[in-house]
């Protein structure tokens, strides 16, 4: 049985001390005494009388460290808000200022309806901060979720602070109220405080595109570059037009001023892209080249290209967007591919397994993808789910043929409303099974209300979620961000959307910030030196498994499964375990 490295470490005295994003405790109950009631107002910030609403400290029965309290709420029959101090003596105003995101635990007990549906308020004494539109709240029955909400800039000398649902007649449990303070103190020159630094400690890169102008390290623009990031890509600076403009012309420039950067700054580069339908030379479309003639003219590119850049280059992206849209064939069905392409409609498929081949034999070491958009999202209804799995079976069939394709990248051009971390896990832990890299390789994440804090805490969470995976699968070593700042970008209205991590001043964003947090808690781990036990010897044999947030992801498992789990860090039995 594979061993499981225990962190002898109880979860409740656990943390870890993250450069940005810090949260304040407001409560998780475990000083006050059994039976202290705190105050609930309704809607019009009237007290409501105990007999019909309450909120009242017990025993926490289901902590994953077996001691603990948590707050019982109980609402009758006018919708009740419970009332809490705000940390540090702060008023609402100073702590709307300070504070972007509150987030709490809740369970609801068994016999509790399934549907939990209305709005969350969040005020400062009786001014309103957030109100959230109707609709069901996701905090399903006899499971601990964490809920998180935006704080908005209010004015109020009010040192307290309520929050809760417009529903009656319900009960939940809450638990490990906390503050996620702004005021962070991001210094770009202080490698601790960078994602960089702690992706580099556990062999991850997070990279980003970038232009030869864009590369003045004298310049703010340049250095958030190199200290933030560890890998490069060139937006345009190696694709077929910039590197061969006129037949056997070939133009390297652009694309050294990015390996130069690159090696002066201990970067790795990926190379974009050898073989694709869009910006491929004029004289490729208007010659009158025969099949084999085109095939030629690519091996010839590749071979240049590739060649001259041996050992440099980390990885390529040898062929890019080769499926079509709109297909659905599903796993094992099949693919459709690009019709209105150059190269497939003088060649075939076959420059597909052509193009891979002459790249791994112009550097045998280069790690090799093929590149795709729309592609991502394995299940749950999503539009990318059909291209995906043309994707799957495009990859899976190149590599039982013998083709040197090491690899599939998911260029995740998404939103904010449309990205699910967890549909990219599962495709993640497909590409696995084949003996395939999964990685993201030119994500952006437009918002469509930027503005807010809600919706900024969303992004954040969502960029943060899927440098998670990176983290945790050793098939997905790379996470590529499609430009630096948010005035930086190809989108349309990027100003406007915000889809990037640093502000057009290049200051970082809330999801930089979370990113950072994320590389941080695995470099952290990773430094650790566990005693290594059995995990029966020390553990009973059926446990509750819970994340680092204290949300628990299974319930009763059998201690013989717990390394079916993936990779990452979790709370068992009021233990920190560490599974790889």
């Amino acid at each position: 049985m594979r061993k499981i490295l225990l962190l002898f470490i109880c979860f409740i005295c656990f943390s870890f001390s993250f450069a940005a994003d810090k949260k304040t405790l407001v409560h998780n109950f475990n000083y006050e005494d059994l039976g202290t009631q705190f105050k609930v107002y309704d809607v019009t910030g009237a007290v409501v009388d105990s007999d019909i609403s309450s909120a009242t400290v017990i025993k926490d029965e289901n902590s994953a460290t077996g001691f603990g309290n948590v707050l019982h709420v109980k609402v009758g029959d006018v919708a009740s808000y419970i009332e809490f101090e705000i940390p540090n003596g702060m008023t609402g105003t100073k702590a709307s200022g300070e504070f972007h995101t509150l987030t709490f635990t809740i369970l609801r007990p068994d016999g509790q309806p399934e549907t939990f549906k209305g709005t969350f308020t969040l005020s400062f004494g009786n001014t309103v901060s957030l109100k959230t539109n109707s609709g069901d709240i996701n905090a399903p029955v006899s499971v601990e979720t964490t809920l998180s909400y935006g704080v908005n800039k209010v004015s109020s000398v009010s040192k307290k602070f309520r929050i809760g649902f417009n529903i009656k007649n319900v009960e939940y449990y809450l638990d490990d109220i906390y503050f996620w303070s702004v005021n962070y103190n991001y210094d770009y020159t202080d490698p601790l405080q960078t994602a960089r630094y702690h992706a580099d400690q556990i062999g991850k890169n997070l990279g980003v595109c970038v232009s030869p102008n864009q590369l003045n390290a004298s310049t703010r623009e340049g250095q958030t570059i190199y200290r933030n990031f560890n890998m490069l890509v060139g937006e345009n600076a190696m694709k077929f037009d910039a590197t061969e403009p006129s037949r056997n012309n070939f133009n390297f420039s652009q694309g050294d001023a990015i390996v130069n950067f690159a090696q002066k700054y201990d970067m790795e580069v990926r190379g974009h892209t050898l073989a694709w339908h869009s910006q491929t030379s004029q004289w490729v479309h208007d010659g009158k080249y025969s099949k084999k003639e085109m095939l030629d003219i690519l091996k010839n590119h590749i071979f240049k290209v590739v060649g001259h850049w041996k050992g440099k280059i980390t990885e390529w992206d040898v062929v890019n967007e080769v499926l079509q849209d709109g297909q659905n064939p599903g796993v094992g069905g099949g693919y459709q591919l690009r019709t209105n392409s150059v190269w497939y409609e003088r060649c075939g498929e076959e420059f597909i397994d052509s193009a891979f081949v002459w790249a791994h034999q112009a550097d045998p070491d280069a790690i090799l993808y093929i590149n795709d958009y729309n592609i991502g999202h394995w299940g749950g209804g999503h539009y990318e789910n059909g291209k995906t799995h043309g994707m799957y079976n495009l990859a899976k069939r190149l590599k039982e043929d013998g083709i040197p394709i090491h690899g599939v990248g998911m260029q995740m051009h998404t939103s904010v409303g449309n990205l699910r971390v967890d549909e990219i896990e599962k495709t993640v832990q497909e590409f696995e099974k084949l003996g395939l890299k999964c990685i993201i390789t030119e994500l952006d994440m437009p918002g469509s209300n930027p503005s807010t804090s809600s919706e900024q805490t969303t992004q954040a969470t969502k960029y943060a979620g899927l440098a998670d995976i990176i983290c945790r699968y050793d098939n997905a070593p790379s996470m590529v961000v499609w430009g630096i700042a948010d005035n930086k970008s190809w989108l349309e209205n990027c100003e406007q959307t915000k889809p990037l991590l640093f502000e057009p001043n290049f200051a970082a964003k809330k999801s930089y910030l979370k990113i950072v947090d994320t590389f941080e808690k695995y470099a952290v781990a990773a430094s650790f030196e566990p005693v290594i036990a059995d995990e029966e010897e020390l553990l009973p044999a059926v446990v509750d498994v819970y994340n680092l947030m204290g949300q628990k992801v299974a319930s009763q498992m059998l201690m013989e499964d717990i390394e079916t789990l993936p990779a990452g860090l979790y709370i068992v039995g009021g233990k920190k375990i560490y599974i790889r």
